[in-house]
C-alpha cells in the first residue's frame, strides 16, 4: 500500500475524480462548467438530481441563471424532471426558445 493510500485510510479521506460524473451524464451533453459544480454538490448520478428542485439546481450552479437554464433543459430533454418548489423560474414555465430569448 502506498503512503498516500495509508494516509487516506487513516484519516478517512476518499479521492474521487470527475470522470464517473461525466460518464453518468454522458448522454446529457451538459456544458463543461457543470461537472465540477455537480462534484461539489455531491451529484454523482441521475438519481442524485431527481430529488432536487430547480432552485436547488440554481444553487448548485452557483446562481448562474444561464447555466441553470441550460442544465434544466438538458435534464428535461432526457426525461429527468425536477421536484416542485414554492416558486418557479421562467424557464420552467415557458418553452425553451422563449425563455432563452427573454434571458438574452
Amino acid at each position: 500500500m502506498s503512503e498516500i493510500d495509508t494516509l487516506c485510510e487513516k484519516y478517512g479521506i476518499q479521492i474521487r475524480s470527475l470522470s464517473p460524473i461525466k460518464e453518468a451524464f454522458s448522454e446529457f451533453q451538459f456544458h463543461k462548467k457543470i461537472y465540477p459544480l455537480f462534484f461539489r454538490g455531491n451529484i454523482f448520478s441521475v438519481d442524485d438530481i431527481r430529488n432536487k428542485s430547480a432552485h436547488d439546481l440554481y444553487d448548485i450552479c452557483e446562481q448562474d441563471y444561464c447555466l441553470t437554464m441550460k442544465t434544466y433543459y438538458a435534464l428535461r430533454k432526457n426525461g429527468v424532471m425536477l421536484c416542485g418548489w414554492n416558486d418557479q423560474y421562467l424557464f420552467e414555465i415557458l418553452p425553451q426558445y422563449k425563455s432563452v430569448r427573454l434571458f438574452k
